[in-house]
Formats: structure tokens, sequence, C-alpha cells
């Protein structure tokens, strides 16, 4: 069927409004399933926001070349968000090229998972022409000409010999030669126009080439490694507004949570919902990025 002039109209609007912004463009038209549940629009939480509006909007808006070395801890869902910031440029932009990596093969379907499942949820009025779709790439044809391919971390030759605007490394910690394939995307990427490459992973212990990263990183005011400036993102359980216990007084505070209240001025609101977590606080919510390596 063909759409009429207003309803040609709203779907004009709402696909300039989707390219222009970010956040409105993931609470409309791009779906997720979170674990256990059922399809849902992603509504960016608060770890998230943070990281869009203090690292990513920002670079893009600038047209700087962003190197991003993340972190993870749980529940910030930090690869839902750089998924669906991959996606939003191959949809709403042209020429754009990404790349999603990944140190297996499950943890790979389930990364590039999420962008077919942004495409194949689209409103149908929003579904660019399609080149290839299968489980390495998403490519839309002209005037599009834009892709995103999904690869394993073992490929010494990933990223090289091909011009990326953006990059996801997921569970970078675990994979497989990592100095080559970091080298290989160095390459690639651009570091003279908008260009992403984030490196994002859960610790893996003392000692270990992501640590050496990190600390690399890890300094005042970022570092610089292969021409772009890079910054490193750890969001700690204290700097997330929503893990807080309201009302509740808090007496007698053991050394760490003195140290907290000390170094980061964390209120009782705070520590009571940390000591509501505690069975699970140390595992799951490390209190810096050095205490996530031990």
């Amino acid at each position: 069927p063909t759409a009429t002039i207003p309803q040609g109209t709203d779907i004009q609007a709402l696909e300039r409004l989707c390219r222009a912004d970010f956040e409105q463009a993931c609470a409309r038209v791009l779906w997720i399933r979170p674990k256990d549940e059922a399809l849902c629009r992603l509504q960016l939480l608060w770890p998230q926001r943070y990281v869009y509006r203090r690292y990513l909007k920002p670079a893009w808006e600038r047209k700087e070349a962003l190197g991003l070395v993340v972190l993870k801890t749980r529940r910030i869902f930090m690869t839902t968000l750089f998924m669906a910031w991959l996606y939003h440029k191959v949809r709403w932009y042209k020429g754009i090229n990404a790349y999603v990596l990944a140190n297996d093969d499950p943890t790979l379907a389930d990364v590039y998972g999420m962008a077919q499942r942004f495409h194949s949820n689209l409103p149908v009025d929003f579904v660019p022409p399609v080149e290839r779709n299968n489980t390495e790439v998403l490519a839309y044809a002209a005037p599009w000409d834009c892709s995103l391919r999904a690869r394993v971390a073992k490929h010494e030759q990933i990223g090289r010999g091909t011009t990326l605007q953006a990059v996801l490394w997921d569970e970078a910690a675990f994979s497989p030669a990592p100095e080559v394939t970091l080298l290989g995307f160095l390459d690639a990427v651009p570091r003279t126009s908008a260009s992403l490459l984030a490196i994002n992973s859960t610790a893996n212990g003392e000692g270990s080439w992501f640590q050496a990263i990190w600390n690399e990183m890890n300094k005042p005011g970022g570092s610089e490694l292969g021409g772009r400036r890079w910054q490193t993102v750890f969001l700690a359980a204290w700097q997330n507004p929503h893990n807080r216990l309201a009302n509740v007084v808090v007496h007698d505070l053991d050394d760490y949570e003195q140290d907290l209240v000390e170094r980061f001025h964390v209120d009782d609101a705070f520590l009571a919902w940390r000591r509501a977590s505690v069975n699970e606080y140390e595992r799951l919510f490390p209190g810096s990025g050095a205490r996530s390596f031990k």
C-alpha cells in the first residue's frame, strides 16, 4: 500500500528525528530482547546514557577519532549501547563500514545478533535495501552503501586493507593474539574524522594484556595510541544513582566503607544499598578499576 501524504510526512519526520537523535532512535525504533524477557524498545539506562552523553555524542559532534577502553562490570549493558551506536550509524548514515569482534563464536553470535534484531524489527518503512544479511555481515545497498561485519578475534588480518568508521571489540581480554588484532584496527580506522574504536571487556586477572592496556590508557586526560586520544571508562557502583536505598541510616562503617566515604563522598543511601547487596557486591560491583583485576 502507498502511504498517504500525512503518513509520508510523519515517516519523514521520524526518519529525520532518528538520524539526528540517537536516544530517540533507540527509544522509538530499536528493539532488544533482555534476558528471559520479551522484546522491548531500547530505553537507555543510566550507565548507557552516561557513556553516550559523556563520550560518544561529543566526539561524534566534534568529528573526533575516539578510542575507548571500557572495563565492564555487571549490569551496565555497555555492549548493548555500543551495538546500538554502530547500527545507528550504519542505518542512518551513508558509506559507513563497521566491525564487531568478539573472543569466541557464542559471544559473537549474541553480540552481532543484536544488530540483526535491530534490523529485523525496524518499521517496514524504515528498512533500507539489503545487499547481504547473514551470520557474518549485514550490508545495505546503494544509496546507503553501509555494512556491519562480525568476526571472531582469531584472524590476524582482521581490519587490514579496509577503511572502518566504527569498531567494537567485545571481551577483548579473552582474545588470542590481542596485540596483532589491535594493530590491524589501528590501521583500518581513520584518525582524522569521526570514528570509534571501543575495546570493551571484563577483566581477566592481574598481569594480563588487557590490564596493561588499561593501565597505559588510564592516565589523567587520556593517552595517545595510533594517532587517536584514548580514554578509559569504568563505572563504579556508587556512581549509579539507582544504587540507593533511601531513608536508611548506616552505622559502624567498616574500613572499606570508610574509604568510600573519604575518597568518593558516598552517602548513607549508597552504603545501605551496598550492605543489602553485600553477598554479591565485591564480585559484581568492584569499587575501582584496579580492584576488578584482583
